[in-house]
């Protein structure tokens, strides 16, 4: 079984600093957690809301703190490096395919991570799908 997330050293220079530690999501995402100190206060927090259920709070998962980027079609097309056409996107949109998709005037906007998970699921083609 793949693990979902690994764990990473980033080793400082400075002598008396242990450095940090980044969490690298198995579909390439990373983010940095912090110093020791800050790892465990997130493992706090992590266990509390693990075994008690406590939090500090909902956000809603567009939340821009979560560091969501919105790209538009366009933007859509080039980081499917043209492998997928811009009708394609918008059928994909108007379908609901796309979660977060949402119309912004007469453009289509969405998570660019929710257009990077639709595109690794792919493949996508235009129109009807072929009968058997």
């Amino acid at each position: 079984m793949t693990k979902l997330y690994t764990l990473h050293p980033l080793p400082s220079a400075d002598p008396d600093f242990d450095g940090m530690v980044a969490a690298l999501h198995r579909d390439g995402h990373a983010f940095i957690i912090g110093d020791r100190a800050e790892a465990e206060a997130l493992h706090t927090a992590l266990t509390r809301w693990l075994e008690h259920g406590r939090h500090d709070g909902e956000l809603d998962e567009m939340d821009e703190r979560l560091g969501w980027t919105h790209v538009d079609i366009a933007e859509a097309v080039a980081l499917a490096a043209g492998s997928v056409a811009a009708q394609t996107i918008r059928a994909a949109c108007a379908r609901g395919d796309i979660r977060g998709a949402h119309l912004d005037g007469k453009t289509w906007r969405f998570p660019r991570a929710r257009i990077l998970g639709w595109l690794r699921a792919g493949p996508h083609t235009r129109g009807r799908p072929k009968l058997e």
